[in-house]
């Protein structure tokens, strides 16, 4: 199990590990997806991938940790905002309300509104494939919020997920694909 104390912005540090607050294999029922955007970026030359995930959810229960599944991920960034109550799907470009400084994640003031939740710790449980975003105050139920995830990967060729493979063209040449 790996651990990680966040600071004001979520740069992780290292520190001890407390127990993982959840023993279940099923997530919890306390959030309820309401949609994902993900954006990868894939290098075929070094067999790795960098990318960021926007998943947009529904409290329904109280609570100040958000578990997520995660397998063989290294996650470096996380955000959570509180939404206002209108929802509205966002293009591509929907961090244009999220500055990156020296890489950490920062609220800026045309975000709608939206409040940026102390993010206190994270966890890791690598024999449940799941992650914890521990923030510094309960969520609401009824209450829309948006988690920002920022992770890099090595790209293998098991046949799990996203992953690389190759082929020979007719001349003998091999490529790269992911699949």
């Amino acid at each position: 199990m790996e651990c990680h104390e966040e600071g004001s912005l979520t740069k992780s540090k290292a520190v001890e590990c407390p127990k993982f607050p959840w023993n279940s294999i099923r997530l919890p029922q306390t959030l309820f997806p309401q949609s994902y955007k993900i954006e990868l970026k894939t290098d075929l030359k070094l067999f790795q991938v960098k990318g960021n995930v926007k998943i947009l959810v529904t409290c329904t229960e109280t609570t100040a940790n958000i578990i997520l599944h995660l397998k063989e991920m290294n996650v470096f960034n996380t955000a959570v905002f509180e939404k206002n109550q209108e929802v509205q799907d966002v293009p591509a470009a929907w961090r244009e309300g999220v500055v990156k400084e020296e890489g950490l994640i920062e609220k800026s003031k045309d975000r709608n509104k939206d409040r940026q939740l102390p993010v206190v710790a994270t966890m890791e449980n690598k024999t449940l494939e799941m992650f914890l975003i521990e923030v510094g105050q309960d969520l609401t139920p009824k209450q829309n919020y948006e988690i920002y995830i920022e992770f890099e990967y090595p790209l293998t060729d098991k046949l799990l997920g996203f992953f690389r493979s190759s082929y020979k063209t007719t001349s003998g040449e091999k490529r790269s694909v992911t699949s």
